[in-house]
């Protein structure tokens, strides 16, 4: 576990935790990395959401680079068009050409109102 990805959770705009989600509600899929090695680590930060039946409904990403011994909480936005029990997870890999996993994937349940 080269970057350990932790705390996947939903928040809104300003970071704030939250508990249920609206419909049309723009959030936010944030987790906490930190690269515990002595060396820079490049990175993706994939979320992938599911709902009940397991469909994808949403898959983003975007990608850094943490400096030695630095922690980052990396957040994806997330507008939920339909009410449901969602699953959202969250990938950290070397890159999106190369998925090596830098962390073992960190899912939460997200319920949408």
């Amino acid at each position: 576990e080269r970057a350990p990805a932790a705390n996947l959770r939903t928040v809104d705009a300003f970071g704030n935790s939250l508990d249920a989600v609206s419909v049309d509600q723009q959030v936010q899929i944030s987790a906490d990395l930190a690269n515990g090695q002595d060396r820079e680590q490049s990175f993706a930060y994939l979320v992938q959401i599911q709902d009940g039946n397991g469909v994808t409904v949403s898959l983003a990403w975007i990608t850094g680079s943490l400096s030695a011994g630095q922690s980052f909480s990396p957040a994806l936005s997330w507008i939920p068009t339909q009410a449901g029990t969602y699953t959202a997870t969250a990938f950290v890999w070397e890159s999106v050409d190369n998925p090596t996993a830098l962390s073992p994937p960190v899912s939460t349940t997200v319920t949408v109102q």
